[in-house]
């Protein structure tokens, strides 16, 4: 895979979207004509830097697809506000959020399953530029189609051929041409590499970098992978049953890591070179591998009842997110100490 260009990311702090105080509940019907509440995404702040890529991560049931989604307007928060551009988005009018549609896309993990079977590769792509109304005529379409294929690395031929005929990477490449047919500026990627061989995920990577670097894109990237998420992110979001517990630049979260939780998954990367202070970062964090239920998160500390380091006072105390140094935030009472 292709390095990324660091030096263009680092020199631009522009924030494009903002996320104060988030929370993102459901209502959940458990059968028994009980209900029970959902703290999917619970009092998350978060600011995205244009042209960055911000990786979010943790186990499943932390959240951050909801987060993802929120970011999409595709989950309307139970509180707390969103911005892009400054504009606060439950202010916007609906030719507005219409046009924010246009500007914030998402590409999903199953590039199969986001596609029509019964549709062409040219209508799929078509699809978008006529629900906006992108093209000034047909010829235009037909040309701005074409460009979109050339852009990702498709050949013309697959235009009149359906998804079943097209390998998981094409398929992947005609999501990646449709949510670039209406010149967004921040890209949601859920997964979007987790379906594919692992030769066929290089490639899809190295497309995103290019089309970075060509288009000044802004990527949010959701994923499990830590090892793409050390090659890819510019900054890194961990997340825990609803919450953030750190956040920091790529490098620096790999090299100190100072959550308990973000300690646990940087030692699930079986690389021996992964290390804290020139030191083997310690492999006893883990005391509970069960993972709490997300209709019962623990008082306290959400964390505390796998964590070795956990005290009396995690019980009772809530972490705030804190600037420990700069630009490296992390929610734990010992690490503030």
């Amino acid at each position: 895979m292709k390095q990324q260009n660091k030096k263009t990311q680092n020199n631009n702090k522009d924030i494009i979207f903002k996320i104060q105080n988030l929370k993102v509940f459901f209502e959940i019907n458990d059968g028994f004509f009980k209900k029970k509440i959902l703290k999917a995404v619970n009092d998350v702040s978060l600011e995205i830097k244009k042209n960055e890529i911000l990786c979010i991560v943790g186990e499943s049931g932390c959240g951050k697809t909801t987060l993802g989604k929120s970011i999409l307007n595709i989950y309307k928060p139970t509180s707390g506000n969103m911005f892009f551009h400054d504009k606060n988005i439950k202010e916007l009018k609906p030719k507005e959020i219409k046009e924010l549609k246009s500007k914030i896309q998402m590409i999903f993990q199953d590039s199969f399953s986001s596609l029509d079977p019964f549709m062409t590769i040219k209508d799929s792509i078509a699809e978008p530029l006529d629900i906006h109304k992108k093209c000034k005529s047909k010829k235009d379409k037909e040309e701005q189609i074409l460009k979109l294929l050339n852009i990702v690395g498709l050949s013309n031929e697959l235009l009149l051929k359906h998804p079943s005929e097209l390998s998981g990477g094409q398929a992947q490449r005609v999501n990646i041409a449709r949510s670039l047919s209406l010149n967004p500026e921040l890209i949601v990627c859920d997964e979007p590499t987790s379906a594919l061989d692992v030769s066929v995920q290089a490639q899809i990577i190295n497309t995103f970098l290019d089309l970075r670097n060509k288009l000044n894109l802004t990527y949010v990237f959701i994923t499990h992978n830590l090892l793409l998420v050390k090659y890819i992110a510019d900054r890194i979001v961990v997340m825990y049953l609803g919450k953030i517990i750190e956040i920091a630049n790529s490098s620096e979260l790999f090299k100190n890591p100072l959550h308990p939780y973000t300690q646990l998954l940087i030692n699930s990367i079986l690389e021996p070179e992964v290390t804290k202070n020139n030191k083997k970062i310690n492999n006893n964090i883990l005391i509970n591998d069960d993972f709490p239920s997300p209709f019962n998160v623990p008082s306290g500390c959400p964390f505390r009842t796998r964590c070795s380091k956990s005290r009396k006072e995690c019980e009772t105390i809530l972490p705030e997110l804190k600037e420990i140094k700069k630009n490296h935030y992390v929610a734990c009472i010992f690490v503030e100490k």
